[in-house]
């Protein structure tokens, strides 16, 4: 492997490592969402499953679990929050916690 693929690896693990800190074994999954909603905050469930191409269902517990709230009733990681939208009256969107914008920040001073 390339010194400067390595690099890049060392780079990633070093990233990782505050989540890795909240919960030593948090799904692949939740951190993909957990950084797609840090990258492109305030969108939908739906554009968020869409966009990973899972179900709203399959969005909905990975939410959950990164969520103030875990699938099991307890508490979850609280990295984010899903709020009514400003203009749909259904409709929600998913933003960072304050917890969550640390965690992230953290990851991003780690790149």
């Amino acid at each position: 492997m390339a010194r400067k693929d390595k690099l890049t690896i060392e780079a990633l693990l070093r990233a990782l490592e505050p989540l890795q800190r909240l919960h030593n074994s948090m799904p692949l999954p939740c951190v993909i969402t957990f950084l797609l909603i840090a990258l492109y905050e305030g969108k939908s469930m739906s554009d968020y499953a869409r966009d990973l191409g899972v179900s709203r269902f399959t969005m909905f517990r990975y939410l959950q679990f990164i969520g103030e709230r875990a699938r099991s009733g307890g508490p979850g990681l609280g990295l984010i929050c899903v709020e009514p939208h400003p203009t749909h009256l259904r409709g929600t969107r998913v933003r960072l916690s304050a917890k969550g914008r640390a965690i992230a920040n953290a990851m991003f001073e780690k790149v």
